[in-house]
């Protein structure tokens, strides 16, 4: 049914699609620079981190202690000079439920338009450390280098407002939700948000530019945090490499603080040793990092709040010190779709003119996505119900596993596997009903292939008209699959199953880059996947396109276990042959023309 010969011309389009590619990349635009030195140690720093670790130790959002350490906060940020201080305290939706978040701001005005902003959550720490738990200065640093800021920036006069933020709820990020919704529309040139700056070994990147949507930071504010990073902190390769990119492009995900700004269009990163994870309770620390890092903190946000104004959020990829730009990955990506498309428009017409139906066959397919959609909605409506405790951003493996998210994730499951068994039989009578003009052909197998490959093609096509990177990953599949019923692998149980898995290849690379980014084991991953989706997490668009990939995949099992059975039943074939048979006599073939004309 698939004409190889198309397949294999079409690839001209990909071959000239790569030559564009290679001459698409642009210079990245340069860090933002200044020549003023840090303008005063930050030696204090570390002691005030000991210091408060030593009074608050274990922070959890909303508590008492959490109250008292933003009364400190404020107190501090005051004494520093300079600045208009003001707190409020609003109702946010934490890890640990429902609590009272107090978010402290200190405001210096500048002589210009914008705003910088610096945050630093007061429970950093994801468990319960010890009260005197060395770990519990990881959790403390970024408040005490905050105060430290502030003191620095006081007197100084400034081209763009700076604004200091202490909040809680780091734990799914629900403080600083709250305020880049307080931010939004607003003239914000940058965000910087505190994280993990005591940690005694690095984990990359220490420039998170991830965002909770399909966006990434602007290269030139991560380029200043890791050319000063560099220079004060003796920090090398702090920025993400370019696959870790493509991951978070094409399934946009983060733990860290930066995540609900960036996803509010405003230029943010986090700087964390930490990397994209939360400190725990009893890592090793080392806090003499903290000055260091203090000082790369003052340059960058004197060249920043000096420097050019900044672009928003982008889908742009940094490769080394080149920018490949959006148009070309949406060009490349559809490209490699094109030698499927081409190939599927010659097969579509071989399977009608051998009496296939495609209409009735594409029915069939998408009434095995109806059971996908089904768990989809049990799950966000878990999440509209508050039966899974749902976050602005997700949370890495230092999070215990809900029982609400659990249990809900199995019941969605059970409710997809029965609707499966129901769901699937009513459409093959709506397919049915449709009815085929004239019995067909060729076997079954061929023409169902063809409408499930039909169905992928549009699918990636619409996925890359929104996301060319998430439409990325189902390429390796759409050409995978488009053989799963051709005469060579129909039938074939090793090479039907070899097309499939590698087909799922790139979503279990994929799958396999988030849970070591966030430190998930695969049932951690099971569990935060089922309270992203049953939150905002993960978009409903992209959801419901998944729901259609694994309504295909479905599909393509189905079709592969009845050709398996089919090709197991052996029909004994009429015997044809007169006499012996080693008899190659006249008769022989059963009747032969001439010797009817005899």
């Amino acid at each position: 049914m698939v004409d190889p010969r198309i397949y294999r011309v079409s690839w001209v389009i990909v071959l000239i699609a790569i030559i564009i590619f290679g001459f698409s990349l642009q210079t990245a635009p340069p860090a933002a620079s200044t020549d003023l030195a840090p303008g005063v140690s930050f030696s204090a720093a570390a002691p005030q981190a000991v210091s408060l670790a030593a009074r608050f130790g274990a922070v959890a959002p909303g508590s008492v202690r959490d109250g008292d350490f933003a009364a400190a906060m404020a107190a501090g940020l005051r004494a520093a000079g300079g600045f208009s201080v003001s707190s409020r305290t609003d109702s946010l939706r934490t890890a640990v439920g429902e609590r009272a978040i107090a978010t402290v701001e200190a405001e210096r005005p500048g002589l210009g338009q914008g705003t910088i902003v610096v945050v630093a959550d007061r429970d950093l720490l994801s468990g319960p450390p010890a009260p005197h738990d060395a770990g519990a200065v990881a959790g403390t640093a970024a408040s005490a280098v905050l105060l430290q800021l502030a003191r620095v920036f006081s007197g100084a006069s400034l081209n763009r407002s700076l604004l200091l933020v202490s909040t809680s709820g780091a734990v799914g990020a629900a403080g600083n939700a709250q305020l880049a919704a307080s931010l939004a529309g607003q003239n914000v040139d940058a965000v910087i948000v505190l994280g993990d700056l005591a940690r005694a070994t690095t984990r990359r990147p220490v420039v998170v530019p991830w965002s909770t949507r399909a966006a990434l930071a602007p290269s030139a504010l991560a380029g200043t945090l890791s050319r000063y990073l560099g220079v004060q902190a003796g920090l090398s390769a702090t920025l993400p490499s370019f696959s870790a990119q493509l991951s978070h492009l094409a399934f946009p995900f983060t733990a860290g603080g930066q995540g609900p700004f960036a996803a509010a269009g405003l230029p943010a990163v986090t700087v964390s040793l930490s990397g994209d994870r939360l400190p725990q309770p009893g890592e090793r620390v080392d806090p003499a990092r903290i000055a260091g890092l203090g000082l790369a903190l003052d340059q960058s946000i004197s060249a920043l709040e000096a420097g050019p104004t900044l672009a928003p959020p982008g889908r742009d990829l940094s490769l080394a010190s080149k920018l490949v730009p959006l148009w070309a990955v949406r060009l490349l990506v559809l490209a490699l779709i094109a030698p499927v498309a081409a190939t599927l428009i010659d097969a579509i017409a071989r399977a009608r003119r051998r009496g296939h139906s495609i209409l009735s066959w594409s029915v069939w397919v998408l009434s095995g996505t109806l059971p996908w959609i089904l768990g989809l909605l049990v799950l966000r409506a878990a999440g509209v119900l508050a039966l899974v405790p749902t976050l602005p951003a997700p949370v890495d493996g230092s999070v215990a596993v809900s029982l609400g998210a659990a249990g809900t994730g199995v019941v969605a499951l059970g409710i997809t596997a029965v609707a499966l068994r129901l769901l699937r039989p009513v459409g093959v009578q709506i397919a049915s009903g449709i009815g085929w003009r004239r019995t067909p052909t060729s076997p079954a197998i061929e023409g169902a292939s063809v409408a499930l490959s039909l169905v992928l093609c549009a699918l990636t096509l619409l996925v890359w008209s929104v996301n060319p990177f998430a439409a990325a990953l189902f390429v390796p599949a759409l050409h995978l699959w488009l053989w799963v019923g051709s005469p060579g692998v129909a039938g074939r149980w090793g090479r039907s199953v070899l097309l499939i898995l590698a087909g799922l290849l790139a979503p279990l690379l994929l799958a396999i880059h988030v849970m070591l980014s966030l430190g998930l084991s695969p049932w951690g991953f099971a569990a935060s996947l089922v309270r992203a989706l049953s939150g905002s997490a993960v978009t409903l668009g992209l959801a419901l396109s998944w729901c259609v990939a694994l309504g295909v995949l479905s599909g393509i099992v189905v079709l592969l276990a009845r050709a398996v059975r089919a090709s197991a039943v052996t029909v004994e074939a009429p015997v044809t042959v007169r006499g012996p048979a080693t008899y190659a006599g006249p008769g022989s073939l059963g009747g032969t023309q001439s010797a009817l004309r005899r």
